[in-house]
């Protein structure tokens, strides 16, 4: 059986809620239900642990991640699309530095550039250079050395780039 989670951050209300005679130990607010929707999505599309695109920029620097897709979420402030990436694999100690020239080199050496260019193509929905990233894209997604991309989701980003169509 496969386990799933979700990682997000933002605000939210954690403690005791209740009167004297009744108190439980709860959490409170938006962000509690989005990462409850995210982590159910994770099992849907078969990914161990998905994160929001605010928690991805937060952890770039440790961690591997490929773009998912971008999902609508009202209960949240904007009500905008949210990109969601999958987290592959923790950096290597040497992977992480953060000098910017050494982030945008091993941005590049990141073996799913390929995936997530194509995939911010398609969300921006700029089908025609789209087509042109697709096969760097598959090849990322079918990488052995690399966690391997649900085919339900490779699917769903080529017909998008064929067909000119995304619906998130």
């Amino acid at each position: 059986r496969k386990i799933s989670c979700a990682v997000c951050g933002g605000d939210g209300k954690v403690g005791n809620l209740g009167t004297d005679m009744m108190k439980k130990f709860s959490f409170v607010g938006p962000l509690f239900s989005w990462v409850a929707c995210l982590e159910r999505y994770a099992k849907k599309i078969g990914c161990g642990v998905l994160v929001d695109g605010q928690t991805c920029e937060d952890v770039k620097t440790s961690f591997l991640t490929r773009n998912v897709d971008q999902v609508l979420y009202p209960k949240l402030k904007g009500e905008k699309k949210i990109m969601v990436s999958q987290i592959v694999k923790v950096k290597e100690s040497g992977e992480t530095d953060e000098w910017m020239y050494e982030l945008e080199e091993a941005e590049k050496s990141d073996p799913h550039h390929g995936w997530n260019t194509f995939a911010q193509l398609i969300f921006e929905q700029k089908f025609s250079e789209a087509q042109g990233a697709m096969d760097k894209a598959k090849a990322a997604a079918q990488d052995p050395s690399v966690a391997n991309c649900p085919q339900e989701l490779l699917d769903k980003l080529c017909a998008a780039a064929d067909t000119g169509v995304w619906e998130p």
